[in-house]
């Protein structure tokens, strides 16, 4: 009796159409690596974030050694291999020439891309 009604139930199965269920797999995968470089995007964002504002925490601290009170504003970008680096910093308070040259040869930032805003 078990065999009979196993191979009623089973019986729909053997007349599917296995030729009609379309598995539309390149749609997937094109959606998966385009949610792939959303993320990586995101992160990439989060990334340079985090590291501007690590870096006007670090120049602020420095400056302050100085005895100069700074506000500090840093804007990084991804070199040729992706890494965030700084390529410019705005600093709103007195000029010093000595923090100037601390942040071309420690930071990588010459005084071209360095904005001094004097009050």
């Amino acid at each position: 009796g078990g065999l009979l009604l196993l191979a009623v139930l089973l019986r729909p199965l053997g007349s599917v159409d296995l030729s009609a269920v379309s598995l539309n797999l390149d749609a997937y995968r094109q959606t998966v690596e385009q949610r792939q470089a959303e993320l990586e995007q995101e992160g990439q964002k989060e990334l340079v974030g985090l590291i501007e504002a690590e870096l006007e925490s670090y120049i602020s601290d420095k400056a302050a050694d100085m005895g100069l009170t700074l506000r500090v504003q840093v804007t990084v970008e991804p070199d040729g291999s992706g890494v965030p680096v700084p390529v410019s910093v705005e600093l709103t308070g007195p000029r010093s020439e000595v923090l100037s040259r601390w942040l071309e040869t420690e930071l990588g930032v010459p005084a071209e891309r360095q904005v001094w805003n004097e009050n």
